[in-house]
């Protein structure tokens, strides 16, 4: 029988629940960050508008654009929707950003590059409540 020590015990402990706490943070700030893009995009902000405009999109168009950002946000929520809510959510980043390369607008493209990096990571690291709720 293998002992192992108090401080390695801890240790683990103290690695796992860490984890999960910046998944946790992490999720919430992509959630915040997703119905906040949306509601902007819902309410036809000049800025969205003007984005959209360029490729023939009207305001009914980025009224869509942010009602599916909205719910894939909150997709991300759910155990079940999780994977999904994030891949809808990294494949709206990389809309966006490939719409911004499209028209020489390369550092707003840049900026979307880590949030999309991060919905990438959350999908890699799982629902960090999954244990909770068996």
């Amino acid at each position: 029988m293998k002992r192992t020590s108090f401080p390695l015990i801890a240790a683990n402990f103290i690695c796992n629940h860490t984890m999960k706490i910046f998944i946790i943070i992490s999720m919430l700030f992509v959630v915040a960050i997703g119905i906040r893009q949306g509601w902007s995009m819902l309410n036809a902000q000049p800025e969205m508008v003007a984005l959209f405009n360029k490729f023939n999109y009207d305001t009914a168009h980025v009224q869509v654009y942010g009602m599916l950002t909205i719910m894939s946000s909150l997709l991300i929520i759910f155990p079940q929707t999780y994977s999904l809510g994030n891949s809808v959510m990294a494949t709206m980043i990389l809309f966006i950003a490939i719409l911004q390369v499209s028209i020489h607008q390369y550092l707003k493209a840049m900026i979307e590059i880590p949030l999309l990096l991060l919905n990438v990571l959350l999908i890699y690291l799982k629902y960090p409540f999954k244990s909770l709720l068996l």
